[in-house]
């Protein structure tokens, strides 16, 4: 008897917690449904995203000291990274894009991350791991920050 009390307890705690994800997913979708889909990046499986300030950002910026070289850097620095991808089949299996939209929805966690306040940055997903943001920006390439975040534990 003592046994049945704890498995229907156990029970009854799963059904709640699995209610709670439901409720946290329809949030979600409701928020997201109330985004304009035009400011939505939408990604799945292993991906990097770099992230680059829209024109009315980046406008807004051209007073900041250096911000034109910061540009050129992170621009040469993505070219020479998605050339690298391309020429390894080390990398196949990961996708990349450049992107000025505000939003990124990561479809495999239901993770919509608002980067409004990330001018320059890189967006790492995976569905076997967290995602991670990096606002280091430079003029190399990203080859050594895909390998720490896809291929080392």
């Amino acid at each position: 008897m003592k046994a049945l009390n704890i498995l229907l307890i156990l029970f009854f705690v799963l059904n709640c917690k699995q209610a709670e994800k439901q409720i946290e997913i329809e949030k979600k979708l409701s928020t997201i449904s109330k985004i304009p889909q035009n400011s939505i990046l939408k990604i799945k499986g292993d991906f990097v995203v770099f992230l680059r300030p829209d024109s009315l950002k980046f406008n807004s910026m051209i007073n900041e000291e250096g911000i034109y070289e910061a540009d050129s850097d992170f621009g040469f620095g993505i070219t020479s990274t998605t050339d690298s991808l391309s020429k390894n089949k080390k990398y196949k299996d990961i996708k990349v894009d450049v992107t000025e939209k505000r939003y990124v929805l990561i479809e495999t966690s239901g993770k919509l991350i608002d980067r409004d306040t990330i001018d320059y940055g890189i967006i790492f997903s995976s569905a076997k791991k967290n995602y991670k943001i990096s606002t280091f920006i430079h003029s190399y390439p990203y080859i050594q920050d895909i390998d720490d975040y896809f291929f080392k534990n």
